[in-house]
C-alpha cells in the first residue's frame, strides 16, 4: 500500500503547484495571482474585435486600469504629427511585477515590445495591449516625451525623447549617471556619424541637425541620469544677435527687443545654452535707465478723518501717464513704520482704515510708472497731516 500512496501523493502535490491555464485565471482574475499572466496576443496579431473595442486615446489622456478584473485592455493611441508620447504610470506593482506595453499597427501587427516613447513625424496611430503580472496598477496617463528642457529622472520613467532644432546646424547633448558607469545615448534620424566623449560616468554626443525635423534622443542608463543640452544652433544664434549690440543707446532699443524675442522663442534648454543671456538682461535694464520716463511729483488735494469708524480718506490731483500711486502713512513725522497701500491710476483717492482714534498720523502719495519691466516713482507729495476721531 505505502508504495502506492507515495507516488499519487507526489501527483497531487505537483497538481497543486502547476500554474493555472490562462483560460482558469481569466475565469477568476478577481482572485488569482497574475505573475504568470501573458495575454493570448503576446506574439500575434491583434484580432478585429480587439481592435473594433479599443479605446481612443492621446496626449493628456488619463486612463485607469484594474487588472484584477481585465488581465489587458486594447487602446488606440493617436499621436500627431511631431510629437513624441509615452505612457506614465501612476503606480508601479509590487515584486509581483512591473506593467507592459505592446504596440502594433493600424492593421494590428506587431511593432514593438517596451514601455517607451512613439511618434514620428506625421500623424501616427498605434493600438496597444496593456497589460500587468501585478493587479496594484491604478491608471496611466499619455504625457509629452518631448525634450525642452534639460532633464533629470530615473531611467524608469522614460529614456526616449523628441527634439525639433529650429536652426539647422550643431546640437551637442551631455547624459550623466552618478551611479552606472556605462551611460550613453545616441540620436536617432538620419544621423551617420557623430562625435562622441566618453568619462566616467557621462557621455556627449555632437551632431548636425535640421531644422523642423523630429530627432529622437535615447538615453541608455541604469537609474538617475541627467539630460542637458550643451550647444544649440538656435541658441548660438541668439548669442550672436545679443553680441552684436554692443552698448546699449537711446538709439539701439529695436535691436534689444529683436534680441529678447529671439530669446523668448527658444526652449527653456536652450535659452541655458545661451552663453550671454545676462549680457541681454543688463542691456535691458541700461536702455531702459537711458530712455526712463519722469513721474510728476503727486499732488494732495485733502486728507479727511472720518466721523466715525477710525478711518481717513486721501485725494489728490492724477498724474498724466501714471500706472499706479502708492500712499503712505505712519504715526512718525518721520515715517518709521509706516504702511503703504498701492492704487490703481485709474483712482485719485484712497481710504486708510484700522486707525488708531485720537492719533495724529503723517500721509504722502507718490505716483509710478512702468516702462520695460522695471517700475519708475516719483518723488513724494507734501506731507500732510490727520487727526483720527
Amino acid at each position: 500500500m505505502r508504495k502506492y500512496l507515495f507516488p499519487i501523493l507526489g501527483v497531487l502535490f505537483l497538481a497543486v503547484l502547476a500554474p493555472m491555464s490562462v483560460d482558469a485565471k481569466k475565469a477568476d482574475d478577481t482572485k488569482v495571482d497574475l505573475y504568470y499572466y501573458q495575454p493570448p496576443e503576446y506574439d500575434a496579431n491583434l484580432t478585429a474585435a480587439d481592435m473594433a473595442g479599443a479605446q481612443a486615446i492621446g496626449l493628456g489622456s488619463t486612463v485607469s486600469v484594474d487588472f484584477r478584473v481585465n488581465d489587458y485592455k486594447v487602446y488606440k493611441l493617436n499621436v500627431a504629427a511631431n510629437q513624441v508620447v509615452r505612457i506614465q504610470w501612476a503606480k508601479y506593482g509590487d515584486s509581483q511585477g512591473d506593467p507592459s506595453v505592446r504596440y502594433y499597427d493600424t492593421n494590428g501587427k506587431p511593432i514593438g515590445y517596451y514601455n517607451d516613447a512613439m511618434g514620428s513625424e506625421k500623424a501616427e496611430s498605434y493600438y496597444m495591449l496593456v497589460y500587468s503580472n501585478s493587479p496594484d496598477m491604478t491608471s496611466f496617463t499619455v504625457e509629452s516625451s518631448m525634450f525642452t528642457d534639460n532633464i533629470t529622472k530615473k531611467t524608469s520613467d522614460g529614456s526616449t525623447f523628441g527634439f525639433i532644432p529650429t536652426v539647422t546646424g550643431t546640437y551637442a547633448f551631455n547624459v550623466q549617471d552618478t551611479n552606472y558607469k556605462n551611460v550613453n545615448m545616441y540620436i536617432e534620424g538620419d544621423i551617420i556619424d557623430n562625435k562622441t566623449t566618453e568619462g566616467k560616468y557621462t557621455y556627449s554626443v555632437s551632431a548636425t541637425l535640421t531644422a523642423g525635423k523630429l530627432y529622437k534622443l535615447h538615453i541608455n542608463s541604469n537609474g538617475k541620469y541627467t539630460l542637458t543640452l550643451t550647444k544649440s544652433a538656435a541658441s548660438d544664434a541668439v548669442a550672436a544677435k545679443i553680441a552684436a549690440i554692443g552698448a546699449a543707446t537711446t538709439g539701439n532699443g529695436g535691436a534689444i527687443d529683436a534680441a529678447r524675442a529671439a530669446f523668448n522663442a527658444l526652449s527653456p534648454a536652450e535659452q541655458k545654452a545661451v552663453y550671454n543671456a545676462s549680457t541681454l538682461a543688463a542691456l535691458e535694464s541700461q536702455y531702459a535707465n537711458l530712455t526712463k520716463p519722469s513721474v510728476e511729483k503727486v499732488k494732495i488735494k485733502k486728507v479727511k478723518a472720518a466721523k466715525k469708524g477710525k478711518k481717513a480718506t486721501v485725494t489728490w490731483k492724477k498724474v498724466s501717464g501714471a500706472a499706479g500711486y502708492e500712499v503712505t502713512y505712519s504715526l512718525k513725522k518721520k515715517f518709521k513704520n509706516a504702511k503703504t497701500v498701492t492704487v490703481s491710476s485709474s483712482k485719485a483717492k484712497a481710504v486708510i482704515r484700522k486707525l488708531k482714534k485720537n492719533k495724529k498720523y503723517y500721509v504722502k502719495v507718490r505716483a509710478f510708472k512702468t516702462y520695460r519691466g522695471q517700475t519708475y516713482y516719483g518723488n513724494y507729495s507734501k506731507v500732510k497731516k490727520v487727526t483720527i476721531k
